[in-house]
C-alpha cells in the first residue's frame, strides 16, 4: 500500500538548499561525508560514544556520533536520546539528513498526548518518499493518532503491516487494528481495511466457490491443517462442487498429507482419488454440463494421477506394480505429449532395476514422442547419454551430449559440459577435453563440476581472496556516481555509515531499477542491507562472465556469513564444522529466517515442525508453536543438533548425512541397495530424486567455497572425505 500524508516535492535538492551549503563555506568537501572511522565506531558502547563525542570537533564526526547515540539509547533512555538528537538537528541539513532526523525526533521525542506540540510537516523529495517509506508510515500513524483521524490511522497501519515479515506477528497486528475498525461506523474505513485483510489473510473472509481455495491455502499457511482438510473434504463430498474443484481438492489434500509425512493417509487418499476419477470418467452425464471438463482434460487428469500413483508405489518399494500401472495407462492415452512422461518414468524404473535395454527403449520412446520443448526432452537426452557412460560407450555418450548441449535454450549446463569432457578424456581426445574444461571453468566458476575438474587433474583448488570493507565502500561510491548526483551519493554514504538497513534496502532496490548494468553496486547494497535472499537470487541471474567478475572482486557476496556468533556457538557445541552449517543454510533458506518450503519446512535450516518439536524437547528448549522455528537462535540450535545426529549416524560421512537431511536416511539406504556404484561421482548422478541429487552437489560445493573463503590458509586438493558414500 502506498499512501503519504507527508508532502512531496520533486528532486533531492529540497533537502539541502544551495543557500544552506553556501552559508557553511568553511566546511570542506570531505567533511560533508561520514567520518573515516565509522566502522570502528559502530562497535562502541554508549559510554564510549559519549566520551568520543566530547573529544571530536569536526562537524561530520559530531553529527555521526550524536545520531548513533540516539539510535542506541532511544529504547533504554529516551530522555537522553532526545536531547542528543535535538542537538543533532542543528547540522542535519548540512548532511542532507534533515528529513530523517526530523521524522525520528517526531516519532521518539514528541508527546502524542500533548496537543500543544507541533506536528511534523516536512516536505520530502520523491526519492526520500521511496527511501523512508517505513519511517513515513510510522510518522503518519502517530500524526493520525494525535489528530484522531481513523481513516489515516488505518491506512498508515496497513503501510506499517506491509513491513512485518513474521506472519503471526502481522496477523496479530491486523487483528488489533480490526477491533478499532469494527467499532467504527465509517464505511470507507471498513472497506479499505477489509479489502486489505482479505487480500493478506483470505481465511478471514466468508468462503464461497470463488475463493474457497484461497481460504484453504491461507489455512495451510497457518498450519491449520485440520480445518483445511475439513474444508477440502467438504468440497470433495459436495455434489454441487464442479469436477475441477473436486480434482483440485484431491491435489491439495495430497499435498497436505505429504507435508504431514503420513504414508498411510497418502495411500488411502490415492485410492479414493482414483476411485472418484474412474467413476467420473465413466459417467456420461458429465458431458451434458457446461462447466464439465473436456474429454482431453479428463485424459490429462487420469494421466497425471496414474503417474503420481505409479511414482508413489515405486518409491514405496514396489517397482513391478508401478510398471504395470504405467504400461496399462499407456494403452489408454491418445495424446503423444502425455505419453512422454510415462515412457520417461518407465525408463527410470528399469534403469534402477539395471535392465539397461528396457531403460534405453523407454527413454528413446519418450524422446521420439517429445515435442522437443519440454524439460522431459532434455532429461531423456541426458539419460540416454548417462546409460552409455555407465556402459562405457563413450563415443555414443559424446554424440548424445553434443546434441544435448546444442539444444539447450540457455546454451550451457555445467553437468553436461563436464560429462562431455569426460567422454572426450576417456577416448583420449586430450585437446577436446582441455578446451571443454577450460570453457567449463570460464563459464561456470561456481559449479560443483568445476571443482571436480581440479580433482580429475589432481590439482589444488585455489584459494579466493576476500575484499576489504574499505575496498567495497570505495567501489560502491565510485560506481554510484555513474547514475547518481554527488549529493545523492553522499546521502547513500551517510545511510550506510549509520547502518540504516531499512533505508539501505530501499536504496538497493532503487539502484537495481535505476541501471541494470550496475549489478555489483546493487549486490553490495543488498549485502549491506542483509537482504541475502534477494542477493543470492540476483546472483543466480548473472551471466557466467558476471559471476567470474563477482568471484574475482567480491566472492564473499556469494557465500555470506550472517548469524556468525550463533553458528559458531552451535558448531562448537555439536563439534561440527561451521562451514557445514553455512552450506546447508545457504541452500535451504538463502539466510531468510522466515523461509517456508512447499512441504512446510520452516526457518533458516528448514526444519519440519514435528522434528523441531522433538529436538526442542531433547534440548530443553521451550516450544510454544511450530512457528518458533522462525526464531533464528532456536532454528540454528536445533538444525545443528540434527546435522550432528546425522553425522554420528553415518560415521561422519557427509553424502549420506546430506541426503538424509534433504530426503531421508531410509531412502538413502534404498539407493545404496539399488543404485550403488564404486565411483562416488557416478553414485551421486544415480540418486533418483532430482532435488536430492542436486542438493548433494550444492552442499559439497558450498562447503568447499566456505573453506576457500574463510577457513583455509592455502590452496587444497578436493576433499575426498566429502565423497565417502558408505
Amino acid at each position: 500500500m502506498s499512501f503519504f500524508i507527508l508532502g512531496s516535492v520533486a528532486g533531492l535538492n529540497s533537502c539541502t538548499s544551495k543557500k544552506n551549503l553556501n552559508s557553511n563555506f568553511s566546511i570542506k568537501e570531505h567533511e560533508l561525508l561520514p567520518p573515516t572511522y565509522y566502522q570502528d565506531w559502530l562497535k562502541l558502547e554508549p559510554d564510549q560514544l559519549e566520551k568520543l563525542l566530547t573529544e571530536r570537533t569536526a562537524k561530520n564526526e559530531q553529527f555521526w556520533l550524536q545520531y548513533r547515540l540516539f539510535d542506541v539509547l532511544k529504547s533504554t533512555d529516551s530522555t537522553k536520546a532526545c536531547k542528543i538528537l535535538e542537538t543533532a538537528k542543528k547540522d542535519s541539513d548540512l548532511f542532507q539528513l534533515k528529513s530523517l532526523v526530523e521524522m525520528n525526533f517526531y516519532l521518539s521525542c514528541i508527546d502524542q498526548n500533548n496537543p500543544t506540540q507541533k506536528f511534523f510537516n516536512e516536505s520530502l523529495s520523491e526519492l526520500e518518499n521511496q527511501l523512508y517509506k517505513k519511517t513515513i508510515a510510522e510518522v503518519n500513524f502517530k500524526k493520525s493518532v494525535i489528530e484522531n483521524n481513523l481513516l489515516s490511522k488505518v491506512i498508515s497501519s496497513l503501510d506499517i503491516a506491509d513491513e512485518i515479515k513474521n506472519r503471526k506477528e502481522k496477523q496479530s497486528y491486523y487483528l488489533s487494528v480490526k477491533k478499532e475498525v469494527d467499532s467504527s461506523d465509517d464505511p470507507q474505513v471498513k472497506k479499505i481495511f477489509y479489502d486489505a485483510l482479505k487480500k493478506e489473510f483470505p481465511r478471514w473472509q466468508a468462503s464461497n466457490e470463488n475463493n474457497q481455495f484461497e481460504v484453504i491455502n491461507d489455512l495451510i499457511k497457518d498450519r491449520d491443517f485440520k480445518l483445511a482438510k475439513d474444508n477440502l473434504n467438504k468440497i470433495i463430498s459436495n455434489r454441487s462442487s464442479s469436477a475441477s474443484s473436486i480434482y483440485r481438492g484431491f491435489k491439495v489434500l495430497f499435498r497436505i498429507e505429504k507435508s504431514l509425512q503420513d504414508k498411510t493417509a497418502q495411500k488411502i487418499l490415492i485410492q479414493k482419488w482414483s476411485s472418484w476419477l474412474n467413476h467420473f470418467s465413466k459417467t456420461k452425464s458429465f458431458k451434458k454440463l457446461n462447466s464439465s471438463p473436456t474429454p482431453r482434460q479428463i485424459e490429462e487428469w487420469t494421466a497425471e494421477l496414474s503417474n503420481l500413483k505409479a511414482r508413489w508405489i515405486w518409491t514405496a518399494g514396489e517397482p513391478e506394480t508401478a510398471i504395470k500401472i504405467l504400461t496399462l495407462q499407456l494403452k489408454k492415452i491418445s495424446f503423444n505429449e502425455l505419453k512422454e512422461e510415462f515412457y520417461y518414468t518407465l525408463g527410470r524404473i528399469y534403469d534402477e532395476k539395471r535392465q539397461t535395454q528396457e531403460a534405453h527403449k523407454n527413454y528413446l520412446l519418450s524422446f521420439n514422442v517429445s515435442n522437443k520443448k519440454t524439460i522431459i526432452f532434455e532429461k531423456n537426452l541426458w539419460q540416454l547419454a548417462w546409460l552409455e557412460i555407465k556402459n562405457r560407450n563413450y563415443l555414443q555418450a559424446q554424440n548424445h551430449l553434443e546434441l544435448l548441449t546444442s539444444q539447450l535454450k540457455e546454451g550451457f549446463d555445467s553437468k553436461y559440459i563436464y560429462w562431455l569432457a569426460q567422454s572426450y578424456l576417456r577416448q583420449q581426445k586430450t585437446e577436446y577435453y582441455n578446451n571443454t574444461i577450460k570453457l567449463l571453468r570460464e563459464k561456470e566458476p561456481l559449479s560443483f563440476y568445476t571443482l571436480l575438474s581440479y580433482r580429475d587433474e589432481k590439482k589444488d583448488i585455489p584459494l579466493i581472496s576476500r575484499s576489504t570493507q574499505l575496498q567495497k565502500n570505495e567501489f560502491l561510491v565510485e560506481n554510484l556516481k555513474l547514475s547518481y548526483s554527488e549529493k545523492e551519493v553522499r546521502l547513500i554514504s551517510w545511510h550506510l555509515s549509520l547502518k540504516q538497513n531499512d533505508i539501505i534496502k530501499e536504496w538497493a532496490k532503487h539502484v537495481a531499477r535505476q541501471n541494470q548494468n550496475l549489478f555489483l553496486p546493487s549486490l553490495l547494497l543488498y549485502a549491506k542491507a542483509e537482504m541475502f535472499s534477494q542477493l543470492l537470487t540476483s546472483i543466480n541471474q548473472l551471466s557466467g562472465d558476471q559471476k567470474t567478475e563477482l568471484i574475482t572482486k567480491y566472492p564473499e557476496l556469494l557465500f555470506p556469513t550472517p548469524y556468525w556468533d550463533l553458528i559458531l556457538a552451535s558448531s562448537i557445541q555439536n563439534k561440527i564444522q561451521p562451514q557445514f552449517i553455512y552450506a546447508i543454510m545457504r541452500q535451504e533458506s538463502a539466510f531468510d529466517p522466515f523461509a517456508r518450503s512447499s512441504v512446510d519446512a520452516l526457518g533458516l535450516l528448514q526444519l519440519m515442525p514435528q522434528l523441531g518439536k522433538t529436538l526442542a524437547k531433547e534440548e530443553n528448549i521451550p516450544w510454544k508453536s511450530d512457528f518458533d522455528l522462525f526464531d533464528e537462535a532456536i532454528n540454528i540450535k536445533l538444525g545443528a543438533k540434527e546435522l550432528k545426529r546425522l553425522l554420528d549416524k553415518n560415521n561422519s560421512k557427509y553424502i549420506p548425512s546430506i541426503a538424509g537431511y534433504n530426503a531421508s536416511s531410509s531412502a538413502y539406504q534404498g539407493w545404496l541397495k539399488n543404485r550403488f556404484r564404486e565411483d562416488p561421482i557416478e553414485f551421486i548422478e544415480e540418486v533418483p530424486y532430482e532435488e536430492t541429487r542436486t542438493y548433494i552437489k550444492l552442499i559439497i560445493r558450498n562447503m568447499i567455497f566456505y573453506d576457500r573463503l574463510y577457513f583455509s590458509k592455502k590452496a587444497f586438493p578436493f576433499p575426498e572425505g566429502f565423497l565417502q558414500i558408505k
